[in-house]
């Protein structure tokens, strides 16, 4: 992973939290699960875009804004 894109800054127990902590504020519960989640910590902290064909990139991005980038891809 560090040759297609150096992942430098990790991210926190917390910035993972933060994110399940928005998405049960919308009411999406079990919209990702936690490895999403940290995924999702991971592109923030580290200011990336995540490519995904999984609509759970989509629910994370609703419930945390604009601090958040993600580009659905079609299979």
């Amino acid at each position: 992973m560090e040759v297609l894109f150096p992942a430098i800054d990790h991210p926190s127990e917390s910035d993972a939290l933060v994110i399940q902590q928005a998405l049960w504020m919308i009411g999406r519960v079990r919209a990702a699960a936690a490895f999403d989640c940290l995924i999702a910590a991971y592109a923030m902290r580290n200011d990336a875009i995540v490519l995904n064909s999984d609509r759970d990139f989509g629910h994370i991005a609703d419930a945390v804004g604009p601090g958040f980038r993600q580009e659905y891809v079609p299979e």
